[in-house]
């Protein structure tokens, strides 16, 4: 799927919405879907996500977790191993100071 994200961390991202439609909008969404805009494959076009009370609980269940080591500071600053090629493309790779976000010079060209 044409997505800079994984398939797992889109269904997170979703699963996010739909808690934040459960609580703050008194909504209850069965799914939600992603379309990717530009992907030539129609298998691939589309992404259903469920949305069921075991979805649901388990994507609150990450987010205070997540919480919970953010504030207690044990995590990992910077993306994961899997995602370290993210960094090419972030828009804080210049700032950040982490080692995967420098990006090596481009080679020069000899144009005389």
């Amino acid at each position: 799927m044409s997505s800079g994200l994984s398939e797992e961390m889109m269904r997170l991202q979703i699963g996010v919405y739909g808690l934040a439609a459960r609580q703050e909008l008194e909504y209850d969404p069965n799914h939600g879907l992603v379309r990717y805009i530009g992907e030539d494959d129609p298998d691939k076009q589309e992404m259903v996500v469920d949305m069921t009370d075991r979805e649901i609980a388990a994507t609150r269940a990450m987010i205070v977790n997540s919480t919970r080591a953010i504030k207690a500071r044990t995590f990992e600053a910077g993306p994961s191993a899997a995602y370290a090629e993210r960094c090419r493309t972030c828009d804080f790779h210049g700032i950040c100071g982490r080692p995967e976000a420098r990006i090596p010079a481009a080679p020069r060209r000899n144009d005389d």
